[in-house]
């Protein structure tokens, strides 16, 4: 058996991509896409096809990865203008780690805001103003009703988000 006979029926469905990731967010399945560069990064959205469309119960991973003219779909694209490093599923919104802290965007309307309050002075050496001193994000994690931020160096907990 040709062991790269999967990769001759696969769909390509991006270039030049710096990272991806999948997971479930507003009760969907996603597939983030994102390009990224020193001062911004697009990012698409893909989303399976229902396979009940085609007389499929679910589609499976194998599925997903042949490709196929209808396994993914755009669902948004959009940009922002930052470097980016990975993206966090949340319940309803996604969290994009950038250069500088965590944003938040509601994937239905891709209205984005920051994850963490400019008015809290406690948080002060998380947005302290310099590349060599300012920590990078770089995961959330939820932890019951919280959320363990990390940054290289620091971590911290924040109150339910989304």
């Amino acid at each position: 058996m040709d062991p790269l006979a999967g990769l001759k029926r696969a769909k390509r469905i991006a270039t030049h991509t710096s990272f991806f990731k999948s997971g479930v967010c507003v009760g969907r399945t996603f597939v983030c896409v994102v390009k990224t560069s020193p001062l911004s990064s697009t990012i698409k959205i893909f989303e399976p096809i229902d396979q009940n469309v085609r007389g499929r119960n679910k589609p499976t991973f194998r599925k997903l990865l042949q490709g196929g003219n209808d396994t993914l779909r755009i669902y948004k694209e959009f940009y922002i203008p930052v470097q980016s490093s990975s993206i966090h599923f949340l319940r309803t919104k996604l969290c994009v780690a950038c250069v500088n802290g965590f944003e938040i965007i509601d994937p239905d309307t891709l209205d984005t805001q920051g994850l963490l309050d400019p008015s809290d002075e406690s948080l002060d050496f998380v947005r302290r103003r310099g590349d060599n001193t300012r920590p990078k994000p770089v995961a959330i994690y939820r932890i019951e009703n919280e959320f363990l931020l990390c940054y290289d160096g620091t971590s911290f907990s924040s109150p339910q988000l989304a």
